[in-house]
């Protein structure tokens, strides 16, 4: 991973995503690292308990392979054929041998979570928190210039907070699945549109990054506290349907028939300034330009 910052942040991207499709969905067997001893166990628990399981393995399998290149495990300072001293990189079996570590350690951690009893609630609101944790680390090294390994660890100590305070906030909010997944879309979405908008406007790396940031911790409040219809105890446990008002989509935040919700903003293109407007002749002349819809509201 040295030299190449585009894989870390594919890492990330990907562990968004699945992470959001692990929250709408039972999850697969499919595992990481030493963990399918475990499957038995996980097998026979809640959700909650298989939840924990998998994403122990998983989540410590990230962690093993993060402290493995930010501490540069089998490589360090070297001499040379010239008797130089050379930085040289991060073993490839070292990286492998710590993720294996990682992930049996979040194994047993997540079988110690299991066993002592822990919510559906509980354990898919951390893992979704854990992952916008290493966003945040990830976005807040690069607008502070950290390098490589500076930057891993504070992306590993984001991510460790926010898999702590989401355990705690699911433990004591018990938010429904429908509410999960709508944190973790509004969050993307708002980050997406933000660092998409610097980038249009030619703007430099921190700026989008900051953005980016900005946009993600924005979105993923506006998708805790915004009241939704499906949010319900019956829903939550049981898994109830009810019938659903087609709601205003097009912008970010949209509000109809009294309800606020959030949904993917649609750009359009159009000409700056508008055909037939009159425009000083100091002005210049415009060209294309994205609109990006924020917010819609019905009145009626």
């Amino acid at each position: 991973m040295r030299n190449n910052p585009a894989l870390i942040h594919w890492y990330v991207v990907a562990l968004l995503a699945a992470t959001i499709g692990a929250a709408t969905s039972r999850p697969a067997h499919a595992q990481f690292g030493p963990e399918w001893s475990a499957l038995a166990l996980a097998s026979s628990l809640e959700d909650g308990g298989r939840d924990a399981i998998i994403w122990g393995g998983l989540w410590g399998g990230v962690q093993g392979m993060s402290l493995a290149v930010a501490m540069d495990f089998g490589g360090g300072e070297r001499l040379n054929h010239a008797g130089e001293t050379e930085q040289a990189p991060e073993s490839g079996w070292a990286v492998f041998a710590s993720t294996l570590a990682g992930g049996a350690v979040g194994v047993a951690g997540g079988m110690l979570a299991a066993r002592r009893g822990i919510s559906k609630a509980t354990a898919r609101t951390a893992q979704m928190v854990s992952v916008w944790g290493l966003w945040v680390g990830l976005a807040a090294s690069r607008v502070t210039g950290l390098d490589e390994n500076p930057g891993m660890a504070t992306m590993m100590a984001a991510g460790n907070t926010g898999l702590l305070a989401g355990a705690l906030a699911g433990s004591r909010w018990a938010p429904s699945d429908a509410r999960i997944r709508r944190m973790g879309g509004s969050a993307m979405t708002a980050a997406l549109v933000g660092a998409g908008m610097v980038w249009i406007a030619d703007g430099d790396d921190r700026t989008k990054y900051g953005v980016g940031l900005a946009g993600g911790v924005l979105g993923l409040a506006l998708g805790a506290i915004i009241p939704i219809g499906d949010d319900t105890d019956e829903n939550r446990n049981a898994g109830a349907t009810e019938t659903r008002v087609p709601r205003l989509g097009g912008s970010m935040l949209n509000r109809a028939r009294g309800e606020w919700s959030l949904s993917a903003p649609l750009p359009s293109p159009a000409l700056d300034p508008a055909p037939g407007a009159k425009v000083p002749e100091r002005a210049g002349r415009g060209g294309l330009v994205w609109r990006v819809p924020l917010l819609n509201v019905q009145f009626r």
